[in-house]
């Protein structure tokens, strides 16, 4: 099925792509959309404009420098649902999140729009992340055991085996002594077995990355973490994944 018509508006396959994909991570910028869905940024809103004035999307600012953040609305998942496609994983958010959660929510999404596009480009990597499923994984992996709630758990399947790794999202609101707290958490749990590497995807840059790399290497994790800022989530074509110790 190439295109459908509802209610006067033609409604793309593109169009229902980019619904399936917003409602996986209940919130996504324009910016965000338009990088792996759309040949412009400006081709990306119009087209969420025309979703919005129908019905399948809300939209808002939370900041006047910023694109509009998008969610999907249920008529967006019955549009789906008629189409004959999977809604398998949406969300559709009960309230309307912080500015600081927001913030987090969308240096997730990069962080995953990122890891998507990667395994397209490298298919000899299959992963399957977690993330609606993430409490589910947390108590079957028995990470809370170490009282860790990683923002994202996946498995990573390579050629010759696979690894479990946790995903951080740092947005700089969390103080030393916690993050040294977690990364303890973090080294415990990998020495267990549990977890192979640490991923964290940092939103800023400099000093704030430096302090987290010293924090890895002083939890004796330096070696099996990955750190990213945020210029290397949204790098397309998809950049691979830094060197374990990196910076």
């Amino acid at each position: 099925m190439s295109r459908i018509r509802r209610n006067g508006m033609v409604v793309t396959a593109r169009d229902l792509t980019a619904l399936q994909c917003i409602g996986r991570h209940q919130y996504l910028s324009t910016a965000q959309i338009a990088r792996d869905l759309f040949p412009s940024l400006d081709r990306a809103r119009r087209r969420l404009h025309a979703l919005a004035k129908h019905g399948c999307v809300d939209r808002f600012v939370i900041d006047s420098r910023q694109p509009h953040v998008h969610r999907v609305t249920r008529r967006a998942v019955s549009l789906l649902e008629n189409a004959g496609l999977t809604t398998a994983g949406i969300v559709l958010p009960r309230r309307a999140p912080s500015l600081l959660g927001l913030t987090h929510q969308l240096t997730l999404a990069d962080t995953l729009l990122w890891l998507e596009q990667l395994g397209v480009q490298t298919p000899e990597i299959v992963s399957v992340w977690w993330r609606r499923g993430r409490d589910h994984a947390i108590r079957r992996l028995g990470l809370s055991e170490w009282k860790l709630v990683p923002d994202a758990v996946a498995r990573l399947e390579y050629e010759s085996g696979h690894t479990v790794i946790g995903i951080e999202v740092d947005c700089g609101t969390e103080g030393a002594p916690i993050l040294r707290m977690k990364w303890e958490r973090y080294a415990a749990a990998m020495e267990a077995g549990v977890l192979g590497e640490l991923w964290i995807a940092v939103e800023s840059t400099g000093t704030r990355l430096q302090r987290i790399a010293a924090q890895v290497e002083a939890a004796g994790i330096a070696e099996r973490t990955r750190l990213m800022d945020r210029g290397h989530t949204i790098g397309r074509p998809a950049p691979a994944p830094t060197p374990r110790g990196a910076r």
